[in-house]
C-alpha cells in the first residue's frame, strides 16, 4: 500500500517560510510593520504568524481536496488507467477506452520496455488508494505558496537574498552549481515559491501516480483556500493599520486580500 507523504509539501513550505524570514526577504507591502518604528510583528504579520498560517492552510487544504475526491470527482488513477488499457490490448477484457491512446505510441513503447502494457511506478507498492483528482500534495502546495505570498513581496530579486550566488541543481542531481543563465537578475521571491509549489505537483505526474491535470486543479483549489483563510484573518488586525495584503495568483492576476 502507497504510504501519502502529503505532510512534506508542508514541511518543505515551512522550510523556505524560515529561509525567507532568516534571510531578511523584503515584507509585503501590505504588512504594516513595514513602517512601525517602535514595535515589530511577533503574533500578527509576524515569523509565528506566518509560520502557523501554513499548517493551518495546508490541514484545511487537504480537507477541502479529499472531499473533491470523494465526494465529487472518484477519478481513476493513472495506474489503473494503465490496467485497463493493458486488459484491452491483451484482449483479456474491452473496455471503452478512446483509440487515440490505444493506437498512440506510448502504449507501444510501455510495452516494448516492460514487456506489459501496465504504466510504470516510481514507488514499488504502487498509486495511493484514494482517488486521482484532485491532487493532495499540489493543493498543499497551492495553499502554502499563497500563505509565503502574503507575507513576502514577491518581486523582490531573489538574488538579493543569495548575495547575488543563485544555484541550481547539477546534471546527476547530486550537487549545486552557480546558476549562469542571462535572467538571473529577473528571477524573483513569487518566481521561486511557485517555482517550488510546481515542483511538489510535478514530480507526483513524473512518478506516474498522478494526471497533469490533478497537479493544475489542486494548485488552483490550494490557492482558494488560503485566500480564504486570508480573507478571514482580515477580521482580526483590530489594532493595526492593515489594508490588505498584494498577492499575485497563479494565472498572473493580483489583487489585495
Amino acid at each position: 500500500m502507497h504510504l501519502d507523504t502529503s505532510p512534506g509539501g508542508f514541511i518543505a513550505f515551512h522550510n523556505a517560510g524560515i529561509f525567507l524570514f532568516a534571510n531578511s526577504a523584503p515584507l509585503n507591502p501590505g504588512n504594516p510593520y513595514r513602517n512601525y518604528k517602535r514595535q515589530s510583528a511577533f503574533g500578527t504579520f509576524g515569523v509565528p504568524h506566518i509560520l502557523g498560517l501554513l499548517g493551518e492552510a495546508a490541514q484545511r487544504a487537504l480537507k477541502a481536496v479529499w472531499y473533491a475526491k470523494w465526494f465529487v470527482h472518484r477519478a481513476l488513477r493513472p495506474e489503473d488507467f494503465g490496467g485497463l488499457v493493458h486488459m484491452t490490448k491483451t484482449n483479456k477484457a474491452a473496455y471503452p477506452l478512446n483509440g487515440d491512446i490505444l493506437n498512440s505510441a506510448a502504449p507501444a513503447i510501455v510495452y516494448r520496455n516492460n514487456g506489459t502494457y501496465f504504466l510504470p511506478q516510481a514507488y514499488p507498492e504502487g498509486c495511493p488508494q484514494h482517488p486521482s483528482y484532485a491532487q493532495g500534495h499540489a493543493a498543499i502546495a497551492g495553499a502554502c505558496a499563497t500563505i509565503l505570498r502574503a507575507a513576502f513581496d514577491g518581486d523582490a530579486p531573489f538574488s538579493a537574498l543569495m548575495n547575488g550566488d543563485i544555484v541550481m541543481a547539477s546534471e546527476d542531481g547530486l550537487s549545486l552549481v552557480p546558476y549562469a543563465g542571462s535572467d538571473a537578475s529577473q528571477i524573483t521571491v513569487n518566481g521561486e515559491i511557485n517555482k517550488l509549489a510546481s515542483n511538489l505537483g510535478l514530480g507526483r505526474d513524473f512518478a506516474g501516480i498522478h494526471w497533469q491535470s490533478d497537479c493544475t486543479a489542486g494548485l488552483i483549489l490550494g490557492e482558494a483556500v488560503a485566500l480564504s483563510i486570508l480573507r478571514d484573518q482580515g477580521n482580526l488586525y483590530a489594532g493595526e493599520d492593515f489594508t490588505g495584503f498584494t498577492i499575485t495568483k497563479f494565472d498572473g492576476t493580483t489583487l489585495v486580500v
